[in-house]
């Protein structure tokens, strides 16, 4: 679900401010909380809670139908990437479950998806980026890779700050690197230049 908030950038205040737990009707007209309760990594398979993307989009007082429908059009872009981001972790998850129950890996680290999560959603909803391929590493991480439009981007999040980038473009675009990248600062120009390669 995404909720649109439209801000009118020459000032708005509403008269009733909502409740910040509320965020707005689900599919069976019940409220949605604003931060549902995350889904363990360890413990039985069970349905992912729904995850509510909020996109905020200012939009002028005035503005033409042309600004209106780009607007949108940026926000339903946003809002698909980060679908399409959380599918790809649950994914993993579910991936990792089955190698913990098979003796072939130790569970994922919380603290270090965690990191992985506030660190690549704002790169993935910025350039509305293809969805990634992830997957569990057996020291407890996560890798999570792209390979498309001549690009191969490899990150390992071994622990939160400890990452490994590999980053290779068959265009040249991008200087080749294969070594530690804690902050994302080469990968995340790596994933700016896939951006407008990769065909949605």
């Amino acid at each position: 679900m995404t909720i649109l908030a439209f801000a009118d950038v020459q000032g708005f205040c509403p008269a009733q401010p909502s409740s910040p737990a509320i965020v707005g009707w689900g599919g069976d007209r019940n409220f949605l909380p604003a931060h549902p309760d995350p889904e363990p990594i360890t413990g039985p398979a069970r349905s992912s809670p729904a995850r509510p993307e909020l996109v905020t989009i200012p939009i002028p007082a005035f503005a033409v139908p042309e600004q209106i429908s780009a607007a949108l059009s940026e926000a339903e872009a946003m809002r698909t990437a980060a679908q399409e981001f959380y599918s790809a972790l649950d994914e993993a998850r579910q991936l990792s479950r089955t190698m913990v129950a098979e003796d072939e890996a130790i569970p994922m680290d919380k603290q270090t998806v965690d990191y992985a999560v506030q660190s690549l959603l704002p790169i993935i909803k910025r350039y509305k980026l293809p969805p990634p391929l992830m997957l569990p590493l057996q020291n407890a991480g996560i890798g999570v890779e792209w390979h498309t439009a001549g690009m191969n981007i490899e990150l390992r999040f071994r622990k939160p700050y400890q990452v490994y980038a590999v980053l290779e473009d068959a265009h040249g675009a991008i200087r080749d690197y294969h070594g530690p990248d804690p902050d994302l600062v080469r990968a995340s120009s790596a994933l700016a230049c896939l951006n407008p390669r990769a065909v949605r």
